[in-house]
C-alpha cells in the first residue's frame, strides 16, 4: 500500500484504510482475482448462489457447504443411476 510509506498518513489512518479494504479472511476479501472469479463462476450457475459473495466468516457458510455436497450427491445418482450424462460436468458448463 502506497500511503502505508507516506510520512503524512498515521498508522491509524493506515489501519483504517485496511480494516475497510480488507474487512475479513477468506480467498482474498477485496474484489481481487480469487475472489471476483468466484463471484463470476456464481453470476454464470458454476457454483451455489452465495459461494462468491457471502463473507467467509458468515454463519449462513455452513447451509452452503451442506447444500453443495447434497448438489453433488444429487448429480452424481442423476448420472450412475440414471445414466443421466446431462449431469457430467463437461455437459453443465457447456450449456
Amino acid at each position: 500500500m502506497i500511503q502505508g510509506a507516506d510520512p503524512k498518513v498515521s498508522d491509524a489512518q493506515s489501519e483504517q484504510i485496511e480494516r475497510s479494504a480488507c474487512p475479513t479472511c477468506g480467498s482474498c476479501s477485496g474484489m481481487f482475482t480469487a475472489n471476483s472469479m468466484n463471484c463470476l463462476t456464481e453470476a454464470l450457475g458454476l457454483s451455489q448462489p452465495g459461494n462468491g459473495s457471502m463473507l467467509a466468516t458468515h454463519a449462513d457458510r455452513e447451509a452452503l457447504f451442506i447444500n453443495a455436497g447434497k448438489r453433488i450427491v444429487e448429480l452424481t445418482k442423476r448420472y450412475y443411476e440414471q445414466d443421466d450424462a446431462s449431469a457430467l460436468p463437461r455437459n453443465i458448463a457447456n450449456k
